[in-house]
């Protein structure tokens, strides 16, 4: 009968086949979800099995940005180094500046000083030819005997001024060839300071680079900063070997 809660064929209330069809819907689904559970555990039974997501493990990141780390930590104790060794060169260069400098005072001292005793033992020298003419003219016996008497100091005085001149001249080529050597010092630290300047800068650029790539993420950074340490330490070994 129609509209009276029961089946006419099965005299069941429909309500209660109502209720037992949900209830095979509900074990349907079920069955459903095991399946695709079996599914998604065997993706080679079906080919519409979905891919699994690719994800790079934390510690694998964390061992990267520890090498990208010591790597800087490298780098920066290269760049130490190398930045001493040009401040050194810059030191020895301005120490043998002042060197080179004062040892040419002493040896344009010492020539100024050997003219000197030079003119006076030329002086001399025409003094006794004087003393000389006058002697031949109509000079007292006393006359003769100051001048030769004074003719005797100078010439004594002029060997004097030679032993003297001597060793003044050869000083003073001394402090000029000591002088010269402090200069060539002095330009080759000059030399070597410019090539480790250059080396710490390279380095520096490199540490730069090397960091860029922890905030980036992308190694290409990496690998320039690599390369441009590289570039610095070969040219820290040069500055090193001159």
């Amino acid at each position: 009968m129609k509209g009276s809660g029961y089946d006419s064929n099965l005299r069941v209330p429909m309500r209660q086949r109502q209720g037992d069809g949900f209830s095979a819907f509900v074990q349907q689904a079920g069955s459903v979800s095991d399946h695709w559970s079996l599914v998604r555990n065997r993706p080679g039974l079906y080919s519409i099995a979905a891919m699994p997501e690719i994800e790079i493990p934390e510690d694998a990141k964390d061992d990267h940005e520890k090498r990208i780390g010591l790597t800087i930590a490298i780098v920066a104790i290269l760049l130490a180094i190398v930045s001493s060794l040009g401040k050194d060169e810059d030191n020895e260069k301005i120490v043998s500046e002042v060197k080179a400098a004062s040892l040419e005072v002493k040896a344009s001292n010492g020539f100024a000083w050997y003219q000197s005793k030079r003119n006076r033992q030329g002086m001399n020298d025409l003094f006794i030819e004087q003393m000389k003419i006058d002697a031949l003219g109509n000079a007292t016996p006393a006359q003769l005997a100051a001048m030769k008497k004074s003719e005797e100091k100078l010439v004594a005085k002029n060997a004097e001024y030679k032993e003297e001149n001597e060793k003044i001249l050869k000083d003073a080529e001394e402090f000029r060839k000591e002088s010269a050597k402090e200069q060539a010092n002095a330009e080759h630290s000059a030399k070597t300071g410019d090539r480790y300047n250059k080396a710490e800068i390279f380095l520096q650029i490199g540490v730069v680079f090397c960091s860029i790539t922890l905030l980036t993420k992308r190694r290409g950074f990496f690998y320039l900063g690599i390369v441009l340490a590289m570039v610095g330490v070969a040219i820290g070994v040069s500055a090193f070997l001159m």
